[in-house]
């Protein structure tokens, strides 16, 4: 037979046909370099042959099994560097929970009681700051929460441990340092109160509601060390640490390893953490053990194990120094990888024969093409991370004169705050130039201040795009060069979407999620605003209190849904009948409070409004309701449903009552109209309340 394609002969004795022969045939066609003579040994020499090709499988496998092993310690180095970047970015961003923080500062500017009870008009522990307390630490999921006065002294504890805090004198403590300075910080370390490890994330109590007034305590929340073994044992690679500026283990994903030291214990190393006190009383006495491995090393043995070693700086504030992230990946010899390369070097053993010279040609150009790809990758990674991720990175530099030059912005900048990055860095215009003019002096001054200070700033501002408000975060870290100048290194980011949350997230904590109208909280509120007004001006209001009658028997019959539309059918014909400046609150269930302000002085007219008011919404009330209750997948169901409602009133003018007597008076009032026969009006009769 002659084959063409190379002029090579092949007469009738050759006559094995068997995947070795085949081989060899393939190979001389493809490489078209052997001659007559080899092919006639080959055939002569068959068992040669094999011998020598399952020599060549066998080191075709050892040198596959080598490269593989290789790859796989560079493909493990890409995980490893990631998740350290994204655990690093968690721990950073408010280690495990970072709307603690947003709420924590929320707390501070807002809350009235808060900022009376380090004024010392409220006693300690006063029950509305602890009801505060309390809510702020279960909705963000924290053990504790602490209120300090000016002097660092805790006025006000909540613990889910039911611990008692007030009184302890807590000024020590770096992190309630920097909060009576108006910073906001996070500070790990072990509790003074409970000596349980934790995060403490505080912000500054102010005097009123912006960020610019006096400092007159701190609020402090702890987020649970737990949380950040938890995290920690996340990483499947190896064991994971978190270690404080003096190399003690914080917190880990090995519990063995809690409070052991990096490195060889040194007197100064000792010392320092007995200084700080972080952790207590734990090691006035006591040396911690030590690890084989510290946070500048890059490969260790742990139990006779290789392990890689990669750390992480965290800017957490803490003025003793850098807190790291370490992660360790253990890396196995390369033999114990032939469990998962025999399966593929079996299935593959054909192929590996076949292709093996090509791949051995073709490897230095495959080298070469990937090395030439990830030049331009890196190359492409630096100006995609600057250009296309949500922040617009900057560096502004800061002379002795305190005059500052933006020497670098990236182009996101124009999505952000409207303003092209190369126009700012040549002074053409002004970052600012989209901020309000009333807010734009008051935020020069604020970095004015800071860059007098020589630190950093993380503050918010607004800016006007195409009509619309949007709100801005500014974060800049100071590092100060030899020459006096101060670099700032920062970002700009777009939050409009987190403060629209923390809006919702107000509205929740006040209104009635089925009927939008005022909770029992906001009732309460405004329910002391009407009785302040009152007293002051001398005119009489009232409070209704309105109770469904029959709502059981329609939740009853029909379910909960058809429940929900008639309390909201019910809420919006009580908010018709009274005016702008009245109140309707849901008190719960079948339940609505409607608080009538700013009636006549004279008694008499004042419950005759205030019965007008009533008869109008009894009224309303007691026309039919048609009620259409829509499921998926299957037809709609009206009903059309009748019931009344039974109202007690009580008027009140300059009273010494406080709220809680209010409502139970307008309680009383409401059973009495029940009990006298339902869809009835009673107005509190101090006389006869007692029957």
């Amino acid at each position: 037979m002659i084959l063409a394609n190379t002029g090579i002969l092949i007469e009738s004795p050759i006559k094995r046909y068997d995947g070795i022969y085949l081989f060899s045939i393939i190979h001389s066609l493809i490489r078209g370099s052997l001659t007559m003579h080899f092919l006639y040994w080959i055939d002569r020499h068959t068992g040669i042959y094999r011998a020598l090709c399952a020599l060549l499988v066998l080191l075709v496998l050892l040198w596959v099994a080598n490269q593989i092993s290789r790859s796989i310690e560079a493909d493990r180095e890409i995980p490893l560097t990631d998740a350290l970047a994204t655990f690093s970015s968690t721990l950073e961003s408010g280690t495990v929970n970072s709307r603690a923080m947003g709420a924590a500062i929320l707390f501070g500017l807002e809350n009235r009681e808060a900022k009376q009870l380090v004024l010392g008009k409220l006693p300690p522990n006063a029950p509305q700051v602890l009801s505060a307390l309390d809510t702020l630490r279960t909705l963000y999921f924290c053990d504790v929460a602490f209120i300090l006065n000016q002097r660092g002294v805790v006025t006000a504890y909540s613990s889910q441990y039911n611990m008692r805090g007030t009184g302890i004198d807590l000024s020590f403590r770096p992190y309630a340092q920097l909060a009576m300075q108006g910073i906001p910080n996070v500070y790990p370390g072990i509790g003074t109160i409970n000596t349980e490890r934790g995060i403490f994330l505080a912000a500054p109590v102010r005097a009123e509601q912006n960020n610019t007034s006096k400092v007159i305590g701190a609020v402090v929340v702890r987020v649970g060390a737990s949380k950040l073994d938890a995290l920690l044992k996340t990483w499947a690679g190896g064991p994971a640490v978190l270690l404080s500026p003096q190399g003690l283990v914080f917190a880990t994903s090995r519990e063995d390893w809690l409070f052991h030291i990096t490195g060889e214990v040194d007197q100064q190393r000792l010392d320092g953490i007995r200084r700080v006190r972080q952790f207590g009383k734990m090691f006035e006495r006591a040396q911690p053990p030590s690890l084989p491995f510290t946070a500048d090393m890059t490969e260790t043995s742990i139990d006779g194990v290789r392990h890689i070693v990669r750390s992480h700086s965290l800017e957490w504030d803490d003025p003793e120094g850098d807190w790291k992230l370490i992660l360790l990946d253990r890396r196995d010899p390369w033999w114990t990888h032939w469990s998962v390369l025999g399966a593929v070097t079996l299935a593959g053993l054909i192929t590996v024969m076949a292709l093996f010279w090509l791949y051995t040609l073709a490897r230095n150009a495959v080298l070469q093409r990937e090395n030439h790809r990830a030049l331009e990758a890196a190359q492409q990674y630096l100006s995609e991370l600057t250009d296309n991720t949500p922040v617009a990175v900057f560096q502004v530099l800061a002379d002795e004169n305190g005059r500052r030059f933006t020497k670098f912005i990236s182009h996101r900048v124009k999505d952000i705050v409207g303003v092209e990055a190369e126009a700012i860095m040549a002074q053409r215009e002004h970052l600012f130039d989209h901020v309000p003019a009333e807010d734009r002096a008051a935020y020069e001054a604020e970095l004015d201040a800071c860059i007098a200070k020589g630190s950093g700033w993380n503050t918010t501002f607004r800016v006007i795009l195409n009509g619309d408000t949007c709100w801005i975060q500014s974060f800049a870290h100071a590092l100060r060069a030899a020459d006096g100048s101060i670099h700032y290194n920062g970002f700009i980011e777009d939050i409009t979407a987190r403060k629209t949350a923390e809006d919702q997230i107000r509205n929740l904590a006040f209104y009635d999620p089925l009927t939008l109208l005022p909770n029992r909280r906001l009732l309460d509120d405004r329910l002391v605003q009407t009785m302040a007004a009152s007293k002051r001006d001398g005119r009489y209001s009232a409070l209704m209190f309105l109770d469904l009658d029959k709502f059981k028997q329609l939740n009853d019959t029909y379910g909960h849904a058809m429940g929900d539309l008639l309390l909201v059918e019910v809420a919006r014909r009580i908010t018709s009948c009274v005016r702008e400046v009245d109140t309707v609150a849901r008190f719960g269930g079948d339940e609505f409070v409607v608080i009538l302000s700013e009636l006549d002085v004279d008694k008499t007219l004042s419950t005759a409004q205030a019965d007008i008011v009533a008869k109008k919404i009894l009224a309303l009330l007691a026309e039919p309701y048609v009620l259409t209750l829509k499921h998926e997948g299957s037809s709609a169901i009206t009903v059309e449903h009748h019931c009344s409602s039974s109202i007690g009133v009580v008027l009140f003018v300059d009273h010494s009552a406080n709220p809680e007597e209010i409502l139970k008076w307008a309680d009383i009032a409401m059973y009495q109209a029940k009990s006298d026969g339902r869809n009835l009006i009673r107005f509190f009769d101090p006389k006869t309340a007692g029957n």
